[in-house]
């Protein structure tokens, strides 16, 4: 218990002011093992640093953009026309004591609702002609706190292939190089992970067109979701032995979520995320 301690505390897994799954390299778990000098083979076999701000703001990379809701099946990246990472709402909207002291706000806050109500008909609208989708928020909110469990499983495991059937090749890429997945080493450790939503809540959602190339455009929809729970990460070696652990860890991570709405094949997949600290 003492050396976990000791190896948490350098490595910043015990951070409880940031989430596990936005630590900025969730399997960038660069494993260094001691056990190279003979005579302090015993002491040290289990000395493994595990050089990682676990699942630190993997997501968190340039606001890259998603698109993805999930209908009967998946379809590969490859398939889709990819935009180009915009994302359309940029504002962070102001706490609702803030906006209620300040009429000067309520302006803003009221053109941000208007624009929530326009858009979710448009992207309702859409979604029926497009392929009969009977599309609904409780739904989307479902399907969205799926992907995410998905995600963070996925990343654990580094299963690039899980990796790109719910996110954007942009966004799978930004994954790709943050974590660590290539890295052989890791090969040796296994990562496990599982989280628990607590809540979820649209937070916004916009539709519009998207530039693709340099005269294509397609109309695309946008969905922020904000998460909070808590999340659990054991590593453990080639032997199942646990070499390191923390369990409920708090989180609230806000995703966005993003879909072509104007041509198929499309479904929804994971764009980008942000975490906020947990005070």
């Amino acid at each position: 218990m003492n050396h976990l301690n000791k190896l948490s505390k350098s490595s910043g897994l015990l951070n409880h002011n940031r989430s596990l799954f936005s630590s900025s390299n969730i399997r960038q778990i660069l494993y260094t093992n001691n056990n190279n000098n003979n005579n302090n083979n015993n002491n040290n076999k289990n000395s493994i640093n595990i050089n990682t701000t676990l699942f630190n703001n993997v997501l968190n990379n340039q606001k890259q953009l998603i698109r993805g809701f999930i209908k009967n099946r998946r379809i590969k990246q490859s398939f889709f026309a990819q935009s180009t990472g915009q994302i359309f709402n940029q504002d962070v909207l102001p706490g609702f004591l803030t906006i209620l002291s300040s009429p000067l706000k309520w302006f803003e806050y009221a053109k941000f609702i208007y624009r929530n109500i326009t858009s979710n008909a448009l992207i309702k609208s859409k979604l029926k002609n497009l392929d009969k989708i009977h599309y609904s928020k409780k739904k989307f909110l479902a399907e969205a706190e799926e992907m995410f469990n998905e995600l963070g499983k996925a990343v654990a495991e580094g299963n690039k292939n899980d990796i790109n059937d719910i996110s954007t090749i942009q966004f799978s890429s930004v994954v790709f190089k943050n974590t660590g997945i290539n890295d052989t080493n890791i090969k040796n450790y296994k990562t496990e992970w599982n989280g628990k939503i607590n809540s979820k809540k649209m937070i916004w959602s916009r539709a519009g067109q998207i530039k693709l190339t340099h005269s294509e455009t397609s109309f695309f929809a946008q969905n922020c979701v904000e998460f909070t729970g808590t999340q659990s990460i054991i590593v453990k070696d080639k032997n199942d032995k646990v070499i390191s652990s923390i369990e409920d860890q708090p989180f609230k991570s806000e995703y966005v979520f993003e879909r072509n709405v104007s041509s198929l094949p499309s479904q929804w997949r994971i764009a980008s995320s942000t975490e906020f600290p947990i005070k």
